[in-house]
């Protein structure tokens, strides 16, 4: 339950599997509501899950998701600056 990159990884295999409904819990499992990279990927597994069960809009609606929170943090890091030392 701790692990995203091993719940992320594991996602990744059940869609390879055509285990979408598995890949689809995995990815919001990795999501769990962060707002960082790893939520970035969740995301898009969890588009393509749907986009394989012909659930487009709803695809379509995470991948906004995906490319917002992908500004987001990207953005975010543009804007920081080391401390001094």
């Amino acid at each position: 339950p701790g692990d995203r990159e091993a719940t992320l990884g594991l996602g990744h295999i059940a869609q390879l599997q055509y285990r979408y409904e598995t890949a689809a819990r995995r990815a919001l499992a990795v999501i769990g509501g962060a707002r960082d990279a790893l939520a970035v990927r969740g995301h898009l597994l969890s588009a393509a899950a749907l986009t394989t069960r012909a659930r487009f809009r709803e695809a379509d609606t995470t991948l906004v998701t995906a490319i917002r929170l992908a500004e987001v943090l990207s953005a975010h890091n543009r804007s920081y600056s080391p401390p001094s030392r």
